[in-house]
């Protein structure tokens, strides 16, 4: 007999162990397939800053069925540890809406009727767990945009900056009860609806401050009081600017959230990126007036001086001829703030498009009878 055949006869298939994502999740018992939690002793480097309790009931109960040994572990300190291919996370998104239907269900019934819904139950746990930690993270992230827009001084509309803090408020709320959405898949279907009036919201309210830091950028002063108007109103406009982008971009991470990893990323932000590169050219045209503004009205921001206009230039003029600084008056810092702001050649926003929790490898921690999420 050929070795070939005798590994045949015992139920060796090569490929099989070679390619099965699930062999890291899975422990094969006669009960069923469950995840595993083994001893973990953590690298010295090990940042517990990552560590994201999981909070929600569902998940716990789902995560505690699909992991029966889990009540048998210590709770004196020590850490245990399930490593989860992203492969399963990934399964989980395709079928997600099947699973997330009967999850609620079955997480609150009795002892398991066919063992092959534990795995499907592990799956359902896994990308539920996922989900949450995204819209966690974009929660955190909405409430930095929300704070630095409530800072930006109100200028001649009032109703404007009503509406975005609306806006950022409404989308908020989304993300603080992600338990409850990310555990119901009519919630999610709901949810991903409503997330079309809260795109069009965003683009509204910033083709407004595009358009009107081009109008600003077609309206060269003749005088600095003029310009410096027009440098607060430009600067309460980009402050907006940058905040609604930071929406869009959040709303866009939302939508895939919502999608459980299931869209492409390339879908759902394909809004934003259009967006983007229209505020840039927005933000290209300011500096391209303050070049303009600069040439014609003698202002030196490097060496934070203006020439003097009106009156204050005709008493220097003879002076002048002497000492050259007196044709010269001081910029107010604030003014030479915005103009150092609105000069930058930094972009807008940053990119973050290559965080992907769906796409990475899950880490589960259990420690002290509780269970976190290892994020980023």
């Amino acid at each position: 007999m050929i070795a070939g055949e005798l590994l045949a006869r015992i139920g060796y298939n090569p490929l099989r162990n070679m390619f099965n994502p699930f062999k890291k999740l899975f422990h094969k018992k006669r009960q069923g397939e469950e995840i595993v939690f083994e001893p973990y002793l953590p690298p010295a480097e090990f940042d517990e800053g990552r560590l994201v309790e999981i909070r929600d009931e569902t998940a716990l109960t789902m995560i505690s069925r699909a992991s029966p040994g889990i009540a048998k572990l210590a709770s004196n300190g020590e850490m245990y540890r399930a490593l989860i291919p992203h492969a399963i996370t990934l399964n989980a998104s395709s079928n997600a809406a099947a699973i997330y239907a009967s999850a609620p269900s079955i997480a609150s019934t009795g002892p398991l009727a066919n063992p092959g819904s534990v795995a499907n139950l592990a799956i359902a746990a896994v990308s539920m767990v996922v989900g949450q930690y995204y819209l966690f993270q974009i929660n955190k992230r909405l409430g930095s945009i929300a704070e630095s827009a409530s800072r930006i001084a109100s200028f001649q509309d009032n109703e404007y900056k009503a509406r975005l803090m609306g806006l950022l408020a409404s989308v908020k709320v989304v993300t603080t009860f992600r338990g409850e959405i990310v555990s119901n898949d009519e919630a999610r279907v709901q949810k991903a609806v409503q997330i079309d009036s809260f795109e069009r919201e965003a683009v509204d309210l910033l083709g407004q401050a595009n358009l009107s830091l081009n109008g600003i950028s077609k309206n060269l002063p003749k005088r600095y009081k003029e310009f410096e108007s027009l440098l607060k109103v430009a600067d309460g406009y980009e402050g907006y600017q940058k905040a609604l982008l930071g929406c869009l971009r959040e709303i866009s991470h939302l939508r895939y959230a919502l999608s459980l990893g299931k869209a492409s990323k390339e879908q759902c932000f394909a809004l934003y990126s259009g967006y983007l590169i229209q505020s840039e050219r927005s933000r290209d045209a300011i500096k391209a007036w303050h070049s303009e503004c600069a040439e014609k009205l003698g202002i030196m921001a490097s060496e934070g001086k203006r020439k003097k206009e009106g009156i204050g230039k005709l008493v220097t003029a003879v002076p002048g001829v002497f000492n050259k600084e007196l044709r010269y008056k001081a910029i107010p810092e604030e003014d030479l703030a915005m103009i150092a702001k609105q000069t930058s050649t930094e972009k807008i926003l940053e990119d973050d498009s290559a965080s992907d929790p769906f796409k990475k490898d899950v880490e589960l921690i259990y420690r002290d009878g509780k269970v976190y999420y290892v994020g980023d």
